[in-house]
């Protein structure tokens, strides 16, 4: 990934304004720019909303807004995308306003009992995650960034996943509204390393252009890593990581996984850059384990309730945090799982 410099946004604090919009805090950074939550009033009500900057002083082929609110407003259609409100710039950076939403999986993942998601919830996020997917490769676009810090859940509804952060996002094909046809993009013979060591998939490793199938590999590392607490590669160098990934058994990767999960990795493996998934097969599989589990599709996921979470990420210290944890791990898995 090229080396992105956002030094002239940390002059944007709080109280500052941009346009009618004044911001309220910092909510994060990352490799695709600076995340602010910012306010303002309109007939005596105030609306808060997400702000995502990123700074003019980078090179033309680092500014990457433009295109992420291109592809922001061609997603509008699915529920698992926030609003996009406005998009423009200033003198200093460029800007994106949308829907402002709740805690990222991986924030979620990390102050659950144990660091691990119950199955239930796991499942849940899978049927999720794969329609926001699917939802993103309908208009010819490719993520190449799929991991748990790019699914948040919903502010006022807990239950509902949206996709974020498409900056590192390719167009893969193209429709021609004469023909009616799709013409796909040409592969490129070697790519850049683009996406995140411990959810890419080995063809990012191996410098090969992503296809769709890439993002289902990342999809399912991030679904198996829910489950096991962790990765078997996870801290390790690009290298180390890549070598693992081409060699661990699926035997010892799925540990505690479901038997379809296997199937899923199996059929993500015989795809190509070209092939379009069979979106369908992997949902019914999906399905197929919560129907065999009888869970109810339609519970909460376990962060809806606050009281427990709320208290979790309050707790001070690691043996006190580890006690809360194991102390409500049964009441988490008796309600949910």
């Amino acid at each position: 990934m090229s080396g992105r410099s956002d030094s002239k946004l940390l002059s944007l604090k709080v109280s500052d304004t941009v346009g009618d919009w004044v911001v309220i805090k910092k909510l994060g950074r990352g490799g695709c720019g600076t995340v602010f939550e910012v306010c303002t009033k309109h007939a005596n009500e105030t609306k808060h909303v997400a702000m995502k900057v990123e700074s003019r002083d980078l090179g033309h082929n680092d500014q990457l807004l433009r295109a992420e609110a291109n592809i922001l407003k061609r997603m509008q259609y699915s529920k698992h995308v926030p609003i996009f409100i406005a998009a423009g710039r200033t003198a200093m950076f460029n800007f994106l306003l949308m829907e402002l939403l709740g805690k990222s999986l991986s924030e979620l993942h990390k102050i659950a009992p144990h660091r691990q998601f119950t199955m239930a919830t796991v499942l849940k996020i899978a049927l999720q995650a794969l329609n926001a997917i699917r939802d993103l490769h309908s208009v010819y676009f490719v993520h190449r960034d799929i991991k748990p810090g790019n699914f948040a859940s919903g502010l006022k509804n807990v239950n509902v996943l949206y996709i974020l952060d498409f900056g590192l996002s390719r167009q893969f094909a193209t429709y021609d509204t004469t023909t009616k046809a799709l013409k796909l993009r040409k592969p490129r013979a070697r790519t850049s390393f683009r996406g995140t060591v411990a959810y890419c998939s080995i063809n990012v490793h191996k410098h090969l252009e992503q296809g769709r199938h890439d993002d289902l590999w990342s999809m399912m590392y991030m679904l198996i890593e829910f489950i096991t607490g962790r990765l078997p590669w996870k801290g390790l160098n690009r290298k180390e990581t890549a070598v693992i990934k081409q060699t661990i058994s699926n035997r010892r990767l799925l540990q505690g996984c479901p038997k379809q999960f296997g199937v899923i990795l199996d059929y993500i493996s015989s795809l190509r850059y070209h092939h379009r998934p069979d979106y369908d097969q992997i949902e019914n599989l999906f399905i197929a384990v919560i129907q065999r589990r009888n869970i109810d599709r339609k519970a909460p996921f376990e962060w809806g309730d606050p009281k427990a979470y709320e208290y979790i990420s309050h707790v001070k210290g690691p043996n006190e945090k580890a006690g809360v944890m194991t102390a409500i791990t049964k009441q988490l898995k008796k309600r949910w799982q």
